[in-house]
């Protein structure tokens, strides 16, 4: 016996049943699929728990030859890379440097800002039809620095941020020390991102999404979203309640998505 609905997503993260939840709100029938039995167990399950209200500028290729050639060596913890792999990867740096310029970094910044200023409000909405306001916390974060340089670059590019209305306030030493006692001394100042919420139990945030997605009459199914595949009425997958027969669907795997997207020609 299989299940009939009108959209299979698959991955039950926090981005497969926010998109299950807002597709049923939308009066689409909707079937969950992953490979647990519940929800938010793998990536969603650890994260920083961060409703990052303030990331409007994505990470971009540094245009400073010193983080470069810091990045180049392995030195610094926000790459790492084996050598052997460089060929690979190098076509996709290239792409990535040239999407990187100033034209381009404000371009997308402007698209991403009305994705960005709902996203707390969205979940709040979200958490409080799940009952589960008690799990976020509206107390921000606060990104430190070791080093003066590094601080002073901090400082300037706030800026930008706060000309979209963002609450950050800039810490000194001393304000650092009151605000976050057990930290090491010696850090030269601090911003604290006010506008950020913070959830206390990421993978408990996306399980409670799951239950008020069955309870408005959704279902969830352990089903292997590598058996995807095309009919001629839509797409099938199986699950352990049967195949599910769907006209359309949204991979929300995360980097597993490859395993589906491979198979069916994409890149």
């Amino acid at each position: 016996m299989g299940l009939e609905a009108d959209v299979a997503v698959l991955g039950a993260g926090m981005v497969g049943v926010s998109a299950a939840l807002h597709l049923q709100q939308r009066g689409r029938s909707v079937v969950l699929v992953d490979r647990n039995e519940t929800a938010g167990s793998e990536t969603s399950y650890g994260n920083a728990g961060l409703i990052e209200r303030s990331s409007i500028f994505p990470y971009m290729f540094p245009r400073d030859l010193g983080t470069i050639l810091r990045y180049a060596l392995n030195r610094s913890p926000d790459v790492r890379y084996h050598a052997s792999t460089l060929p690979a990867f190098a076509p996709f740096l290239f792409r990535y440097f040239l999407a990187s310029s100033p034209a381009n970094t404000a371009r997308i910044a402007a698209a991403m800002l009305p994705l960005i200023e709902g996203s707390l409000i969205e979940h709040e909405a979200l958490m409080a039809a799940a009952g589960a306001t008690h799990l976020l916390r509206k107390v921000g974060w606060i990104k430190a620095f070791r080093t003066a340089r590094s601080r002073d670059t901090g400082f300037a590019e706030t800026d930008r941020l706060r000309a979209h209305g963002l609450e950050i306030e800039a810490l000194d030493p001393a304000a650092l020390a009151v605000r976050e006692p057990h930290l090491e001394e010696g850090l030269s100042g601090a911003l604290h991102f006010r506008d950020t919420g913070a959830v206390s139990d990421p993978g408990g945030l996306a399980r409670a999404y799951s239950e008020l997605f069955m309870q408005r009459g959704g279902r969830f199914v352990q089903g292997d979203a590598r058996t995807l595949e095309e009919d001629q009425h839509g797409w099938r997958v199986r699950t352990a309640g049967g195949a599910a027969s769907v006209r359309e669907v949204v991979v929300s795997l995360g980097p597993w998505s490859d395993l589906v997207f491979r198979r069916l020609g994409y890149r």
